[in-house]
């Protein structure tokens, strides 16, 4: 298999599609490709929207790729894009996989929608967050499959998902990919199991589109057990083991999901592929030389910062929180969890603090850490914090204390997205360079599992 020549052979891609023109551009495949292409409605999102399963090929492996797992990530959907019509248009190399092919373009269609006002630019940080929405996990396709494992008893499937394990009973996968990214840093890689021969092609990949592997990944998940930045995928039920031997009888409060779309097609024998790589590019996460402050001062400040935005925006969700349905509304939902995230981290660190021994010269990489990307999620709960209220009240739930609030977190946001763009920099990766990395990233991965058997 020639990855160069599937690089090549990429389009540039100018913006992100919406589900409109995701759903448009598959009917188009499907008229002219009629006797390659067969479509399948596995479900339909909680708005009604039809999620599609799309087939190409007939070959003795099973793939199923599905894209946005978590609504704010959408490179996915360019790489689904790019791949249905390249395997019709070269049938050789269609063929040569030995795959049948199975797509799902957005397994959550509601959750981009809801964030269409960035998809097509500018592609800054401000337009992001001003525009960003992502589910607490209870609410999302991926992690909210059906799970009973010791404490963990979770039976609230979201309809995506629900589709999702449709398509995944139906198709029973040899390769799963789920296609993920993050926002800033580098690219790291979770499978489910150990796969020395695709590590020189992980390595090489990020190269091709001039980015870095991330050295740390995903900080408390990745451990670069299967090399570097090659780690396991996310174990749910590793998680509950650790709570469960923690004391912890009720995992609610630490973990609110269920099983994951890998979890769930481990009883299929499925090898799972994540690949994580950001919108945006800087290399300080790589510097390593010392700042002249020590690692516990920036620390401390990180902390004093955490404590002064959750002081601000928590009284002000209490005010709030009577007259929202807390049952129903995905965003408060989201909201909560994002701050007993910040709960839990203030504590971790907190402890971190506790050990002078521990204590070392703060680096150029840890700065980016915790002024950049910590700062840059720390900004999620304001965010859709004032787009709750704007929904709020464009449905007609106006409260008087509902304009006052919308006024002073848009005014809170807009000082933040100024502050990071004026502090941060960064460079936009083109859209057509991460669609490389995620693509050629998957077809090595089905040749890897298609060898292996």
């Amino acid at each position: 298999m020639d990855l160069k020549q599937v690089a090549e052979d990429i389009p540039e891609y100018s913006t992100f599609l919406t589900i409109e023109e995701l759903a448009a551009s598959t009917h188009q495949l499907k008229t002219d490709f009629p006797h390659m292409v067969s479509t399948k409605v596995v479900g339909h999102s909680q708005s009604g929207f039809p999620i599609e399963l799309i087939s190409i090929g007939s070959g003795p492996k099973s793939a199923l790729v599905v894209g946005t797992p978590h609504p704010n990530e959408p490179i996915g959907t360019m790489t689904i894009e790019f791949l249905t019509r390249y395997l019709c248009e070269n049938p050789d190399f269609l063929e040569e996989t030995g795959y049948t092919w199975h797509f799902i373009k957005t397994i959550d269609p509601d959750g981009l929608k809801l964030n269409e006002g960035w998809l097509k630019g500018p592609f800054t940080l401000n337009n992001y967050l001003t525009h960003f929405f992502r589910e607490a996990f209870r609410d999302q396709a991926e992690y909210s499959f059906p799970a009973d494992y010791k404490i963990l008893k979770f039976d609230k499937p979201t309809p995506q998902t629900l589709a999702w394990k449709t398509a995944l009973d139906l198709v029973k996968p040899d390769f799963l990919y789920s296609l993920h990214n993050s926002e800033m840093g580098g690219v790291f890689y979770l499978i489910t199991s150990e796969a020395s021969p695709l590590k020189e092609t992980f390595a090489e990949l990020p190269e091709w589109a001039g980015l870095a592997l991330d050295p740390v990944g995903e900080p408390g998940v990745c451990d670069n057990s299967f090399g570097p930045s090659i780690s396991p995928m996310i174990s749910i039920t590793k998680i509950i083991d650790e709570l469960e031997v923690g004391g912890v009888t009720d995992p609610t409060p630490f973990w609110g999901g269920g099983y994951s779309s890998s979890e769930y097609a481990l009883r299929y024998g499925s090898f799972s592929l994540v690949v994580e790589m950001p919108y945006w590019d800087n290399k300080q996460f790589l510097d390593e030389s010392p700042t002249g402050q020590s690692y516990h001062a920036l620390l401390r400040e990180f902390l004093a910062t955490e404590e002064e935005f959750m002081g601000w925006l928590q009284p002000k969700i209490e005010v709030v929180r009577p007259f929202i349905d807390g049952e129903t509304n995905l965003w408060l939902h989201a909201i909560d969890e994002q701050l007993g995230g910040a709960t839990r981290r203030k504590a971790g660190l907190g402890k971190a603090l506790e050990k002078p021994e521990d204590d070392r010269p703060a680096t150029q990489a840890d700065v980016f850490t915790y002024n950049g990307v910590m700062r840059l999620f720390r900004q999620r709960p304001l965010t859709m914090f004032k787009r709750m209220l704007e929904i709020e009240q464009a449905h007609g739930n106006c409260h008087p204390e509902f304009g006052p609030l919308h006024e002073a977190a848009s005014a809170r946001l807009a000082e933040v997205c100024d502050e990071l763009e004026n502090t941060l920099s960064y460079r936009n990766i083109p859209i057509r360079d991460l669609v490389m990395v995620q693509a050629c990233a998957g077809l090595a991965t089905a040749a890897f599992v298609k060898g292996r058997n």
